[in-house]
């Protein structure tokens, strides 16, 4: 009754089919020990956004794990994960550039149009289709990404190879572009040594800009340029 309880309030919160697939996975551990209030150990989103976590990056730290397997979700894992799907947006934002396309409308493409094939990500689809093998498929993404294929591309390579990336993920919930752009809001004084930055780029005072990086670094922000501005990631 329990699951089927889980299923009716699901669907009448949202007025439709929740979802085409249920399965229980093992228990779930925090930091080693068993969740419960007694222990202090129970963690709302809510919480964990407050100490700068994104739902992306908690959805990508539940999900990383085989769910036949007891998940011990830890802060390390969580920091591992923003690692991970900030690493992920550097690469798809590198693709992106060299298609020229708009972030949201090829964001909004992606979601309605699944590639007929996965190229060298086809790897990662199949550990998908072989028993929902989610740790050997994210192996198999950073495997790509790992080569460092979008140098050598050409406009409609990179469009194909971001399709078929972004396929994946949102097959997984990890909507593309979003990871990064959830983690937080950038702060007022961190745009504002951001775009002093850009300034002193445009003055060519390198010296400048490289003392407002190290800066926005000491603060837990990256900044990458593009050739229309620049990208604030935090670290």
């Amino acid at each position: 009754p329990h699951h089927e309880n889980e299923i009716a309030q699901s669907e009448c919160a949202h007025g439709r089919q929740f979802s085409r697939h249920w399965f229980h996975t093992a228990h779930l551990m925090v930091e080693g020990e068993k969740m419960s209030k007694s222990l202090g150990n129970l963690h709302t989103l809510d919480d964990l956004q407050g100490k700068g976590f994104s739902p992306m990056a908690v959805r990508y730290t539940l999900i990383a794990g085989s769910y036949r397997q007891q998940l011990n979700f830890t802060f390390d894992g969580l920091h591992a994960a923003k690692s991970a799907l900030t690493r992920i947006e550097r690469f798809a934002a590198a693709l992106l550039e060299k298609t020229g396309e708009d972030k949201t409308m090829f964001a909004s493409y992606i979601s309605s149009n699944a590639p007929e094939d996965f190229g060298r990500f086809s790897k990662a689809w199949d550990a998908l289709r072989n028993n929902l093998n989610i740790a050997a498929c994210l192996g198999a993404i950073f495997g790509v990404i790992g080569s460092n294929p979008s140098a050598q591309m050409n406009m409609e390579q990179a469009r194909c190879m971001l399709t078929a990336l972004g396929s994946l993920l949102y097959t997984l919930g990890l909507n593309l572009f979003t990871a990064c752009d959830q983690d937080a809001t950038v702060p007022d004084d961190i745009l504002v040594l951001a775009k002093q930055r850009w300034e002193a780029k445009q003055a060519r005072d390198w010296d400048k800009a490289d003392q407002l990086r190290g800066a926005l670094l000491a603060k837990g922000w990256n900044i990458e340029d593009s050739k229309d501005g620049f990208n604030l990631l935090r670290e």
